[in-house]
């Protein structure tokens, strides 16, 4: 899977995640990921993410667990 590497966002240990969005609630939750290359504007996500979930894109660093978001 590969993501824009603006919707990576670090843990205060350097552990990277994303803001992945519940499809019902529309609330974001935070999800660790293992990160691959960096292919231009985008990094390969080698587990942690499954084709098809929607992250955020842009704000990653101003989320909270359970913010309600809506998508742009």
């Amino acid at each position: 899977v590969l993501i824009p590497i603006e919707a990576v966002a670090a843990t205060s240990d350097g552990t990277p995640t994303v803001w992945v969005v519940d499809p019902e609630t529309q609330r974001v939750g935070r999800r660790t990921i293992e990160t691959g290359p960096v292919q231009g504007a985008a990094v390969t996500v080698l587990s942690g993410l499954t084709p098809g979930e929607r992250i955020v894109t842009a704000g990653v660093h101003q989320l909270r667990d359970g913010m309600r978001v809506h998508p742009l």
